[in-house]
């Protein structure tokens, strides 16, 4: 096995064993048993079903109550600071490397760059209600349209750009 033909050794204090072998748990894995020590909640279908019927019927409240008001406030102002699309969609990575679109309120000005390059702070391409939505992160509202459709989670690590 790669263990004994690398020459790793592996060594287990006594006392930390007695204690920990309570909450370990063994996983297989394309056929390799796997152990570990903590158990994560979600991996429990009942706290995944949880976690995915709270983000579905909070970001169904916030697209139905405060959405609509804000998408017509801020689409508004966008339009009147520069021409283009209110929503600018963005390609990320998701869970297992799932690619999406990642909706926002548009805070710069459009360009064939936008896609391409990553903002900096005082980026001559930002509009100056962009700077506002940025600071109070009101450019990210239309994520929730992607928490509702299962891209994002309204708890949990960003996605990667």
């Amino acid at each position: 096995n790669f263990s004994e033909k690398e020459m790793v050794r592996f060594y287990i204090i006594p006392e930390f064993y007695r204690d920990v072998k309570k909450s370990m748990v063994m996983r297989v894995m394309e056929s390799i048993p796997l152990l570990t020590v903590r158990r994560e909640p979600l991996q429990q279908v009942y706290n995944r079903f949880l976690k995915r019927s709270f983000d579905i019927i909070f970001s169904l409240i916030v697209l139905i109550t405060i959405y609509p008001i804000l998408y017509v406030v801020v689409g508004i102002m966008i339009k009147i600071s520069s021409p283009g699309p209110i929503i600018f969609k963005q390609k990320r990575t998701g869970l297992y490397g799932r690619d999406f679109n990642c909706f926002k309120f548009r805070t710069m000005k459009v360009n064939a760059q936008a896609d391409t390059l990553q903002a900096v702070k005082d980026d001559p391409r930002k509009t100056k209600i962009g700077n506002f939505l940025r600071k109070t992160n009101l450019d990210e509202f239309p994520q929730f349209i992607n928490v509702f459709l299962g891209d994002m989670s309204v708890v949990g690590p960003r996605p990667h750009m």
